[in-house]
């Protein structure tokens, strides 16, 4: 599906079935093996992997792949996106333990950035996007300045990669897992 925010398409999907089965079993075969920590320049907002491995391709998470890629067509179809679609895609995984966030930032020059929970209780922690248009719009009278999703297992949500948005602190004693990544359309 997809929801024109700020004149912004966000897409999202709610993965389940065996699909789903196939993503969780290969992220949950993998995430021990992978080094998360606090970034320093940060301080203690959220733990990440290194953001310049690319924990897809390093750790073969195929059904993943596969899902994003099947998604990535159908966010640009659903956009009417002429260009061509071949692209590399760099990705990490991010851990919100208890009163943990995410600062609002962007992607830079990403062309479309991405997240898939893999793990949430539903309740730790909004994703919170903001207007992207420097002057208020007709969006802003009809949706105000920020939309929020709920993360929840098995979601995955698709945004152009210069939408600032944020995590919001996770208030709960759960912690939420999820991978995120970045994709670079070749020119």
């Amino acid at each position: 599906m997809i929801e024109n925010i700020f004149t912004t398409p966000l897409y999202y999907d709610i993965t389940d079935g065996e699909k789903l089965k196939n993503i969780q079993s290969e992220i949950s075969n993998c995430i021990d093996k992978i080094k998360i920590d606090y970034n320093d320049d940060w301080g203690k907002t959220h733990q990440l992997s290194s953001l310049s491995d690319n924990v897809i391709d390093q750790y073969n998470l195929s059904h993943l792949k596969n899902h994003i890629d099947e998604h990535f067509h159908k966010y640009l179809d659903g956009i009417f996106y002429p260009g061509k679609r071949q692209y590399r895609m760099e990705s990490w995984i991010a851990v919100f333990n208890p009163n943990d966030y995410g600062h609002q930032h962007d992607h830079g020059n990403a062309d479309i950035s991405g997240v898939y929970y893999y793990k949430s209780s539903i309740n730790d922690g909004d994703i919170v996007f903001y207007n992207p248009t420097v002057q208020a719009d007709i969006s802003t009278v009809f949706m105000g300045s920020t939309w929020k999703h709920k993360p929840e297992a098995g979601k995955m949500l698709m945004f152009p990669g210069y939408v600032r948005h944020e995590v919001q602190r996770n208030q709960t004693n759960d912690v939420r897992i999820s991978l995120s990544w970045n994709i670079f359309i070749n020119k």
